[in-house]
């Protein structure tokens, strides 16, 4: 009985709001949704309400947790629909809220819902939600829950409203319309059978429902459906509102994407429409004008740094990564990491997805420049990326690029945190043999013994260094390798050091034959050699002599044309 009191007395003070004179130069013809704004305000009711003793002045109580997160609660499957607007589609004015009492034979609790779903109807969501604050029990659930989804500053609970529909065919609607929100694809066509429910609906209702509905379906590219949920108004209705103006405007220009850039930027203008044509506008990156890539990157930035959508974040962000300064890539990509959405672990590693493409893709340009400036911003992040396939492949494709540079001491920084494969042993071996790393070298050989590249280099080192165990076993690791063996032998021969010779001489002059001219002559050379008097060995020059002698010569020969002058 006392609850039953409560819902009569609060019925009555918003009553009494309702009625409250209008704020001057209130158009009283206006077609628009009455908003929170045309009420009296939720501070004059809060106030009347105490004056009339329902409520009571907070005295320093400690306010509810606000992060805590209430249990879902299932829809009540009654035997009634609960949302139902057919009794309230003539409203269309705050005016024209029915009287408390009025045709409700003195039932406080259907005189409570007759207003809260009056209230519904004109599109005062902050006033139904302050109803709904003092209304215990589930059956309230679903109006909270129709609140949020039409109030449209959160996520829409489409579970709830599955659920819902579970109970309620007619609620499958509803679904739909949580679901286009959410922009989930199942609502486009789910929202195809339910065009005569909109026509059903109290006017604000039905705006705000083609407000929610029309931008996801434009985005679908079913500009045929949103036509059919925008046929619902008249012509008059739609001149009449700016909103669905505006909403008759993007269904006609956007079917195909045929519309003017300068078109899109217009109807960006309106919040609900900013991302289907910030989308479309990203689409056609390739041919935007200057001008209007600048401002849709400034919107794609604005959109990302405020969190605004989930839908399309993909393609947003690919946007921004591709048209980043290149004179200054690690800001930007620093930018794009420290974005507030990048603290979740899914949208995390969107970002460093497009990081890495964004890098190989200047790593692979044609243009030194840009390779270059590619490398240098790898070695600022190549520490906070990923470890993954993708994020090791960069890695690869920087240290080749560092090694053709001959920056030894990157390839090492790049690899030596991947885990090891065939490529990555490759490439270090070669940072190894041009840095002389020798025992790095020779460890990566004893490491990956079958790989021919590898035990190439190690061989070559090891017969400079005159490590004959090494040079040994990578010979032999050589088999079936004749030419790569030979390559040995005369590395080692060349740092006159025989003893690999002298243990594969017969193999070596067995495997040659007639056919292989060039290996045939390069054993001869090596015979010959062999077989040179020890007595006139200080008659042969060695390569690492040539230098000296051609600087002698040149000396010498400066001195006798020094000489000459003088005579």
């Amino acid at each position: 009985m006392i609850r039953r009191l409560t819902y009569a007395s609060l019925g009555l003070v918003l009553t009494a709001a309702a009625y409250a004179d209008p704020e001057p130069g209130t158009d009283p013809t206006s077609d628009e949704p009455v908003r929170e704004n045309s009420a009296a305000g939720l501070d004059a009711f809060v106030e009347t309400a105490i004056r009339n003793g329902l409520l009571v002045r907070n005295q320093g109580v400690e306010t509810p947790d606000q992060s805590i997160v209430e249990p879902v609660v299932s829809p009540v499957c009654s035997d009634g629909y609960p949302l139902d607007f057919s009794v309230e589609k003539s409203l269309r004015r705050f005016t024209e809220l029915p009287a408390v009492g009025a045709d409700d034979g003195g039932d406080v609790y259907a005189a409570f819902l007759k207003d809260l779903k009056s209230k519904l109807a004109l599109g005062l969501y902050s006033e139904a939600k302050a109803m709904l604050v003092f209304a215990e029990g589930q059956e309230w659930q679903v109006y909270r829950e129709f609140v949020e989804l039409m109030d449209a500053r959160s996520e829409p609970n489409i579970d709830y409203f599955q659920q819902l529909a579970d109970c309620h065919e007619d609620a499958a609607f509803w679904l739909a319309v949580a679901e286009l929100r959410g922009f989930e694809p199942d609502g486009v066509a789910r929202i195809q059978g339910h065009i005569p429910d909109i026509r059903g609906l109290p006017h604000n209702l039905r705006q705000d429902v083609a407000t929610q509905t029309i931008p996801t379906l434009i985005m679908q590219r079913r500009a045929d459906i949103a036509q059919q949920v925008l046929s619902t108004f008249s012509n008059e209705e739609i001149s009449n509102s700016t909103q669905l103006t505006a909403l008759k405007t993007a269904i006609a220009d956007m079917p195909n994407g045929s519309e003017s850039d300068d078109r899109l930027v217009m109807l960006m203008s309106r919040p609900t429409l900013k991302l289907p044509a910030l989308l479309i506008l990203i689409e056609r990156d390739g041919t935007l004008r200057p001008t209007i890539k600048e401002f849709a990157l400034e919107e794609a930035w604005n959109i990302l740094e405020q969190n605004d959508t989930k839908h399309g974040f993909e393609q947003i962000l690919a946007f921004v990564m591709q048209n980043l300064e290149s004179d200054n890539l690690y800001a930007g990509l620093q930018r794009v990491r420290t974005l507030p959405i990048a603290e979740s672990d899914d949208v995390r590693a969107a970002v460093d997805r497009n990081i890495i493409e964004s890098l190989d893709a200047y790593l692979a340009s044609a243009e030194p420049a840009a390779s270059l400036k590619g490398l240098k911003t790898l070695t600022q992040f190549h520490t906070s990326l990923p470890y993954d396939a993708q994020g090791n492949a960069l890695r690869r494709r920087g240290a080749e690029i560092a090694l053709e540079l001959g920056l030894i001491s990157l390839v090492e920084a790049l690899l030596e945190p991947v885990e090891r494969d065939e490529d990555v042993a490759g490439l270090l071996a070669q940072a190894a043999y041009w840095s002389r790393a020798d025992d790095k070298l020779f460890d990566l050989r004893a490491a990956y013994p079958s790989l021919i590249d590898i035990n190439r280099l190690a061989g070559i080192r090891a017969a400079q260094a005159g490590a004959a165990q090494v040079a040994a076993a990578a010979y032999a690791d050589l088999e079936g390798e004749p030419s790569t063996q030979l390559e040995l032998i005369e590395h080692a021969v060349l740092a006159d050091d025989w003893a690999l010779y002298n243990a594969n001489v017969e193999t070596l002059s067995g495997d040659v034959n007639l056919d292989d001219g060039l290996r045939l002559e390069r054993v001869k050379r090596i015979h010959r050699g062999k077989t040179v008097d020890p007595q006139s060995g200080s008659a042969r020059i060695r390569p690492y002599q040539i230098a000296p002698l051609l600087e002698a010569s040149k000396l010498a020969l400066s001195s006798s044309q020094a000489g000459a002058s003088h005579e």
